[in-house]
């Protein structure tokens, strides 16, 4: 199987063998995300509950 075989619907990479929770893009620049590892979405709610924090107990 094709790194473009794992990608979903163009630009989603799901790869459950793939250990890795951020591969590099199938293009030339940047990273993605492997949605097919369960620590991806562990560091999704992590950045959320981050940003969320941020926004109710700030600075004023």
């Amino acid at each position: 199987m094709t790194n473009f075989e794992k990608c979903k619907l163009g630009f989603f990479y799901f790869d459950t063998s793939d250990k890795r929770v951020v591969v590099p893009k199938l293009s030339k620049w940047g990273w993605t995300l492997n949605v097919g590892n369960t620590y991806t979405y562990v560091l999704i709610i992590l950045v959320v509950a981050i940003l969320i924090g941020f926004s109710l107990f700030g600075s004023e």
